[in-house]
């Protein structure tokens, strides 16, 4: 029984964890300019995953927050 609940203890902390990423992966693609979002699409490619815009923000941010 107790391998039982911390099994489910774990599983609950994984799905927040996955949950938690998932919201601020959207968060920082809304707050993001339509101009600017279009330019990292754009360098990446045109079929980027929210993963990689995120990651492609945060490589140049002082240059993606240059655009308006």
């Amino acid at each position: 029984m107790k391998k039982l609940k911390l099994f489910g203890l774990i599983l609950c902390l994984i799905v927040l964890g996955v949950a938690g990423t998932c919201d601020y992966r959207e968060a920082i693609i809304h707050s993001l300019t339509q101009e600017q979002y279009m330019r990292i699409l754009q360098e990446l490619g045109g079929t980027a995953s929210d993963k990689e815009i995120v990651e492609k923000y945060h490589e140049n941010r002082i240059y993606y927050d240059s655009i308006k």
